[in-house]
């Protein structure tokens, strides 16, 4: 409001803002794993999936009304404003007194663990490749609103609420679900998810893209809740805190990177053909994460030689002028007899 907010301060509060992102992340899923049964911890990241999924809706909606008459530097600062309220909240929020696990090593212990464990390890690398895929779409999109269709901030708005309504339709199905395999309902949710970028080609009107975008909005809302669950059922109990910790970390990378590519494409290419190209890279990601899935499992499988014996000597004094023994070796543990 004070005319000081140039784009370098505004990237600088930006990257601010983030220092603390991955951990907030990772203590907001792990804060009730340990109270729950492990057969309510599924239907517990629903709730919290549809939470963020329904102020996904709200969010653009109130934007898109407010940027017509009201000063953007307001729509920010009521932004900060919730970050505020949510802060005090967690900050007057009771928990039981339980005996606090050592942190040592932060991230880097978190990345050990995540490596000691081929399916955490493969599940980090495909929500990464999916995250990426999906960063593009963020500067696409609002090209795609301005330049193909010739609309302003309500239409965006409204792609973002019809992928918020869809996502809280899926999480909440999921929330119903009582068993599902975690591992094909997330590779079945990526191929989704791109399915529903394809209708981007039709750039004439809003209507098959609004679908589509709604459709990769209903496949994608259970995606959060099931890694988080399958990462809560695999990972040290004592390490959780710090394995989505290190998730996180890794993972907001994704975004911003796949983000910096789509602004190297539309400079060369349409907001279409890039969108389109998001949905792509998603569908290629299925097949070859199967493929990848099936060597990890073969190797899991691979017989292990069996450890060598310990081996046991048996020594007898023959009543020789000597002192020496004639020892026979059996397989158990090592003895002497005099």
């Amino acid at each position: 409001m004070a005319g000081l907010l140039t784009p370098a301060v505004y990237v600088g509060l930006l990257g601010a803002s983030s220092l603390l992102h991955a951990w907030g992340k990772a203590g907001k899923h792990a804060l009730f794993a340990p109270l729950l049964p492990d057969d309510q911890r599924l239907a517990a990241n629903s709730v919290i999936s549809t939470s963020l999924w329904t102020a996904t809706i709200v969010g653009p909606v109130l934007a898109g009304l407010l940027v017509g008459g009201v000063s953007p530097a307001w729509i920010i600062g009521l932004d900060a404003a919730t970050f505020a309220v949510l802060a005090l909240q967690a900050g007057r929020t009771h928990l039981p007194r339980t005996p606090a696990p050592p942190v040592t090593g932060g991230t880097q212990r978190g990345l050990s663990i995540l490596r000691r464990h081929p399916e955490l390890f493969g599940l980090l690398l495909v929500t990464w490749v999916f995250n990426f895929a999906f960063g593009p779409v963020e500067v696409a999109l609002p090209l795609f609103v301005s330049d193909d269709l010739d609309a302003g901030a309500g239409l965006l708005g409204t792609y973002w609420a019809a992928f918020g309504i869809g996502a809280v339709i899926g999480a909440l199905a999921l929330g119903a679900a009582k068993r599902l395999p975690l591992w094909p309902a997330m590779l079945g949710i990526i191929a989704g998810h791109g399915i529903g970028m394809l209708p981007f080609a039709l750039a004439d009107t809003a209507v098959p893209s609004l679908l589509g975008f709604a459709f990769a909005g209903l496949v994608y809302g259970p995606y959060s809740a099931i890694s988080f669950t399958l990462i809560q059922d695999r990972a040290p109990a004592d390490s959780l805190t710090t394995v989505l910790a290190a998730r996180s970390a890794l993972l907001l990378t994704a975004s911003p990177l796949g983000a910096a590519v789509g602004g190297l494409l539309l400079d060369r290419t349409s907001a279409p053909a890039v969108l389109v190209g998001c949905g792509a890279l998603m569908i290629l990601t299925v097949p070859t994460s199967i493929v990848v899935l099936k060597l990890c499992g073969s190797r899991r499988r691979r017989p292990q030689p069996a450890p060598a014996p310990a081996l046991r000597a048996r020594c007898t004094d023959r009543d020789r002028p000597t002192s020496q023994h004639s020892c026979r070796f059996d397989q158990a543990e090592i003895s002497t007899r005099d």
